[in-house]
């Protein structure tokens, strides 16, 4: 504990350290203390507390995106299950934790209406959930360039829910508006452009039936190809079927969007396993005529998801496809 005195002699203070130590300082940081408060010793970064964020939250209205840290990687829990598109979260992530206020005041400065957005971050460390929470809750009077907005930390057991108790007490800072113009409410800029999370080499095993099941192919990756039921030669559609994995393992949709009402159904249903026999997932898929120009185009549909594939990538795979 660094105690300062409160009068000054020949242009020094008097300070101790934890009740021990004691010499003088020069009064201009006692002068600088007693001016600037406890603003002096405020990290003016909103999310200071959050070194290693394990997950985000972005609530705009009704509109809600969460993401979450997962084994290998990031993913999308809300509003559908997806694997998340990682340089685009960890970009989000380094603005938010970069994001400073260009001004501070108390919390009593505002008031207690319903916030404009709310974003979240939070860490876990041995069984522990630190959670920052950022409100906008109103435009700067100054010029109307920045955003008010009401910040502060709370700490829970991680199998616990709801902020915690507070860690930090509860901050008004003023933020500019471009930090913020850079995060999306978008939940498909954060979802994953392939369909699957895991690389085609992964999978030892197909099944491709049609939406009433009556037609099914179930074929299995052998040294020297695919061939029907783990026996016999290998099928004249091999390459084909190696066309397919890819396309939903490895390739980069070139549009993403949420599952709607008016999405297309697909004309097969194609389940992978992986070599061990493990369901890895199941997709539906089809293709589908573009609104903007004549090219055909695929589309692959999981977790509410739907992606589309320029028409070259359909090539080869259609004679999979159960009739």
């Amino acid at each position: 504990v660094l105690t300062l005195g409160t009068a000054a002699l020949g242009g020094r203070v008097w300070v101790e350290i934890d009740g021990g130590a004691a010499g003088t300082l020069d009064s201009r940081v006692f002068d600088l203390v007693r001016t600037a408060g406890v603003d002096l010793w405020r990290d003016a970064r909103a999310f200071a507390a959050q070194r290693d964020p394990a997950g985000l939250e972005i609530r705009v209205g009704e509109a809600v995106v969460e993401v979450e840290r997962a084994v290998g990687g990031w993913r999308v829990v809300r509003p559908v299950d997806a694997p998340g598109d990682g340089e685009q979260i960890e970009k989000a992530l380094r603005i938010l934790r970069g994001m400073q206020g260009v001004g501070v005041a108390e919390a009593g400065a505002v008031g207690d209406g319903e916030p404009i957005a709310t974003i979240r971050l939070h860490s876990g460390r041995e069984g522990e959930w630190r959670i920052t929470t950022l409100e906008i809750v109103g435009v700067s009077e100054s010029d109307g360039s920045g955003l008010v907005a009401r910040c502060w930390t709370g700490v829970r057991d991680a199998e616990g829910s709801g902020e915690g108790d507070v860690l930090f007490a509860p901050v008004v800072m003023v933020l500019k508006r471009d930090h913020l113009d850079a995060i999306s409410t978008d939940a498909m800029r954060y979802v994953a452009r392939t369909s699957a999370a895991f690389p085609s080499g992964d999978v030892g095993e197909m099944t491709i039936r049609d939406p009433a099941g009556e037609n099914v192919v179930e074929v299995v990756r052998t040294l020297d190809g695919w061939v029907r039921g783990g026996e016999g030669d290998v099928i004249a559609e091999s390459d084909a079927l190696d066309g397919l994995s890819r396309l939903i393992c490895d390739e980069e949709a070139d549009g993403v969007e949420l599952a709607g009402v008016a999405t297309r159904r697909g004309v097969a249903e194609v389940t992978m396993r992986s070599l061990a026999g493990n369901v890895l997932g199941t997709w539906s898929v089809g293709p589908l005529s573009s609104s903007e120009s004549d090219d055909a185009m695929l589309q692959v549909e999981t977790g509410g998801v739907v992606r589309r594939y320029r028409a070259d990538v359909w090539a080869g795979i259609e004679v999979l496809l159960p009739r």
